[in-house]
């Protein structure tokens, strides 16, 4: 079920309160109106648009960036100040499929907006969700970090430790199928993938009876173990097709930028660089970057090597469909003197439970 919700704001943001309420039933991608990246409205049901309506140059930029010809199968709903008739007008000539007074009433609004788009229809009854809410929150996180790389500015690293120990409480304890029905709803492949991994390492740490503070740091390099695809450039992350042995040679380089990244930054311990700069590494020494063998692999990194595998067979992408749980496992098996078969046996269980529990209920990806 696609729950993208795209929220258009003035250059200083929507309200907190806002955000927070939109977030318990829906993915929330802002966009600000002085914006230099486009946006592709085609993944998105709907848009809440949240600006002042009196302003010219908010009105213009809107204008220019979504035309009210461009993909009329986004519906908007904006929100209007309740006395000023001017905002209800200018609203109505932007193509408003419904509006919502200001302050607003959030029954009324989850009402509107899921009235306004087919796609929301199922959800006007639907409870808040905590591994909703913890997974856009993990979402955000990764964002910050990734604009944190692209600026050359500082990671924060107690707020990824923060997010870290917040997806724990929401995915721990048999948790991991909610969170994983939640991140499969995210249009961002990158950022959806990191999540996926991250919630997959909780379920196969508890499984090996990992104690909370192992596997807390284990969510953190599975949350960062991408950290350095930041530094690649986006037309070759989102390729929809194989990558030539050029594109190849530059996507590798994402463990060793990855882990520059963490070195250079001077506050990350050795297991999150080992496991953002290992993570491709066989113990067969065929893996990159530095061929490693045997022993020279923690078992941390051989287990997240082998969720990282098995999460972008299982993942739907635009050139390929998503493996089944089977089919997944049987690849696994097939790396037998690359990967460590007895983790890959210990891990067949948690997979094969959480992804055929996800098709059952036709929320995979």
């Amino acid at each position: 079920m696609n729950r993208n919700l795209l929220l258009v704001c003035a250059p200083g943001g929507s309200s907190a309160e806002l955000k927070t309420e939109l977030r318990k039933h829906f993915w929330v991608t802002d966009y600000f109106l002085d914006s230099s990246e486009s946006v592709d409205l085609s993944k998105f049901p709907l848009m809440l648009v949240d600006i002042d309506l009196k302003n010219r140059d908010f009105l213009e930029s809107f204008r220019e960036t979504f035309p009210k010809t461009e993909h009329k199968s986004c519906q908007r709903v904006f929100l209007v100040d309740r006395a000023c008739r001017t905002s209800s007008v200018q609203s109505a000539n932007l193509r408003a499929r419904e509006t919502v007074d200001r302050p607003v009433n959030y029954e009324k609004l989850h009402e509107v907006i899921c009235r306004s788009a087919s796609e929301f229809a199922s959800l006007i009854n639907e409870p808040p969700s905590a591994s909703r809410q913890s997974s856009q929150d993990g979402f955000e996180c990764l964002q910050r970090i990734s604009l944190a790389v692209k600026d050359g500015s500082e990671i924060r690293k107690d707020d990824i430790s923060a997010n870290a120990v917040q997806i724990c409480a929401a995915v721990g304890n048999g948790k991991t199928l909610e969170w994983l029905s939640a991140v499969n709803n995210h249009h961002s492949y990158s950022y959806r993938h990191s999540l996926h991994v991250a919630g997959l390492m909780i379920a196969f740490a508890e499984h090996l009876k990992f104690n909370e503070r192992d596997k807390s740091r284990m969510v953190v390099g599975s949350l960062m173990h991408d950290i350095g695809k930041s530094k690649l450039p986006l037309a070759l992350l989102d390729k929809n097709g194989p990558l030539t042995q050029a594109e190849t040679s530059i996507f590798r380089s994402h463990t060793i930028l990855g882990h520059e990244i963490l070195r250079n930054d001077g506050q990350w311990d050795d297991l999150t660089q080992d496991l953002v700069y290992q993570h491709h590494e066989y113990i067969d020494g065929t893996g990159y970057p530095n061929g490693l063998r045997g022993d020279d692999i923690i078992d941390p990194v051989r287990m997240l090597t082998i969720i990282d595998i098995f999460s972008a067979l299982v993942d739907k992408r635009a050139y390929k469909e998503p493996m089944t749980a089977n089919t997944a496992m049987r690849t696994l098996y097939s790396m037998n003197g690359k990967l460590d078969m007895a983790l890959v046996q210990a891990f067949e269980p948690v997979g094969m439970r959480l992804i055929s529990d996800l098709k059952d209920l036709h929320l995979a990806a």
